[in-house]
């Protein structure tokens, strides 16, 4: 393996783990970060919120994405969820260098 691979999976890895420590501890709709067994609770929602940061998403795009995840995948009413700004502005100071 050549060191670029390195470097980029290494990359990769760190923001992932960037992405799971700001969902979890600032995020976490079903209230799991007390619990070590649910460490990879949000997991499935990292790539998408990677795909975001990318992009350069506003951080309403971004709110309006967890907000979507809550609804559709969690079965929130509309009503019960918040929007996500804050969440947004925290992810986005992840570095993606």
């Amino acid at each position: 393996m050549n060191i670029s691979r390195m470097l980029d999976k290494d990359r990769a890895l760190r923001i992932q783990t960037e992405i799971r420590s700001v969902l979890m501890a600032d995020w976490d709709p079903i209230n799991v970060k007390d619990e070590p067994m649910a460490a990879d609770e949000y997991d499935s929602y990292i790539g998408g919120v990677y795909g975001l940061l990318m992009r350069n998403a506003s951080d309403e795009e971004i709110s309006d994405h967890l907000r979507e995840i809550e609804i559709k995948s969690m079965g929130y009413a509309e009503e019960q969820v918040p929007n996500y700004l804050g969440v947004a502005t925290t992810l986005k100071r992840i570095s993606l260098d």
